[in-house]
């Protein structure tokens, strides 16, 4: 269980890596080359990480658990990238942690 968890974590904030480096090479004209090959490394890394997870547990039971991915990406974009996040969309990040607890909880 621990191992799964870890696993988990470790994706969840590969993945969320990979966006937040993405969005980088999007608005870094002088660093593009670099902060794109960052990303797709933290792709294959979670990639890997990901195939170990389902070893572990059932994909229903993951998946639904990776949606935390939106709430890093959700928070990165507010104090990294200076987004406005509107009530609605906190409302919906709240939705998913929610959810994601329920799901968590059932296994």
């Amino acid at each position: 269980m621990l191992a799964l968890i870890v696993l988990l974590v470790s994706f969840i904030t590969l993945d969320a890596g990979e966006q937040i480096f993405f969005t980088l090479a999007s608005k870094k004209e002088n660093k593009k080359i670099f902060f794109i090959l960052t990303a797709v490394f933290l792709h294959l890394v979670a990639l890997a990480a990901w195939l170990w997870v389902l070893k572990l547990a059932p994909i229903g039971i993951v998946l639904p658990i990776t949606s935390i991915n939106y709430i890093l990406v959700g928070l990165a974009g507010k104090f990294l990238f200076k987004e406005d996040i509107d009530i609605r969309r906190w409302t919906a990040i709240l939705i998913i942690t929610i959810g994601t607890a329920l799901v968590w909880s059932g296994k």
